[in-house]
């Protein structure tokens, strides 16, 4: 009986620990001739060389589209690293930091069959995640947002966690993560917007220790804006609510905001886990939407709960944005979510 079971695991397994192989096999493929390298990563590159060349201290991360407004500047220090290792070739800091998207998958797996206790949702969220052109895209692409893949599975996993059991440890973790996913894009301080809904949805009741750890956590992780804020005088959030508030010059239109937002989610499944025509997502949507929607209106479950509030985070960035998000970057945070969600479904 113990063999049988074992010879059901191993060829249950087989399928999926082969595409996922065959992901990684595919992507190394590409780097050669799909590798991006352009302004942004020749200015990254330079900086990092002078860290690990010249040992300079950095401060100040790559530039945002916010003029006045840098993101994090853990990008250098990590480009740094993979420039030293990778003998100052992009070639070579490109396939480190893909053989480390891909080491990182096994831990991705720990974490997606402790939160569904289901090793099928597991192995399908994996498979669905390795498999996405947009990751296949990250995986050769130089540039500070691909942090976000490394950063939100452990994030989300350990407010996946906290949601169950309360812990100062675990609130600072998180408190820390956030940080490093602000690190990533200077855009992804949207997401803390969303620790008040989790509140609510969750009827929680923070400590005032856990609250205290959640701050020094993410103070220390944000400690190099901060510097950069003395240093250089900038003030970040005046520039910041100028960029939100700023007027459009053609003016604001309910039916055309509403048309891009519904355009950017069928945009974000096109090239994530539905990569089939536009037209065809839409109608697919529809029908899924019109079948199922009793099922989802009133078995929402904890599970599906927690990633539909972090994915709520798009309409964050979508309406911070002015109604654009045409750059594929904006997506990384909902890549594993997603497919997590797809999963479940």
């Amino acid at each position: 009986m113990k063999n049988s079971k074992l010879s059901k695991f191993l060829l249950f397994s087989l399928a999926p620990s082969l595409l996922i192989l065959f992901s990684f096999l595919y992507a190394l493929y590409l780097v050669p001739t799909q590798i991006v390298f352009g302004f942004d990563q020749a200015r990254d590159a330079y900086e990092a060389f002078s860290i690990y060349h010249n040992h300079d201290i950095k401060i100040l991360g790559p530039s945002s589209d916010i003029v006045g407004v840098n993101h994090g500047v853990l990008w250098f220090y990590v480009l740094a690293l993979v420039y030293f290792l990778g003998n100052s070739m992009p070639e070579n800091a490109v396939y480190l930091l893909l053989v480390a998207l891909y080491a990182l998958v096994p831990v991705i797996g720990y974490f997606t069959y402790k939160m569904s206790k289901s090793a099928v949702v597991t192995w399908i969220t994996l498979v669905l995640y390795v498999m996405s052109p947009l990751f296949l895209s990250f995986t050769h692409w130089l540039s500070n947002p691909l942090l976000a893949l490394y950063i939100t599975p452990p994030l989300l996993y350990l407010l996946w966690k906290y949601l169950h059991k309360p812990s100062a440890l675990v609130a600072g973790g998180i408190g820390l993560l956030y940080a490093l996913l602000i690190h990533s894009d200077f855009a992804y301080v949207v997401f803390v917007l969303l620790l008040p809904i989790y509140y609510f949805a969750y009827s929680l009741r923070f400590r005032m220790w856990d609250i205290l750890s959640f701050g020094a956590g993410l103070l220390l992780g944000l400690t190099t804006f901060f510097l950069t804020y003395l240093k250089f005088q900038t003030n970040i959030v005046n520039i910041v609510f100028g960029f939100i508030f700023k007027s459009s010059s053609d003016g604001f239109s309910v039916g055309t905001t509403v048309f891009s937002f519904f355009d950017n989610v069928i945009r974000l499944l096109s090239f994530t886990y539905l990569p089939l025509p536009r037209l065809f997502i839409f109608i697919l949507l529809v029908v899924l939407f019109i079948r199922f929607r009793k099922v989802f209106f009133t078995q929402v479950d904890r599970l599906l709960l927690f990633l539909l509030i972090w994915l709520s985070g798009f309409i964050f960035i979508f309406v911070l944005n002015h109604g654009t998000l045409l750059h594929s970057f904006f997506y990384g945070p909902f890549l594993y979510p997603l497919a997590l969600l797809v999963a479940l479904y």
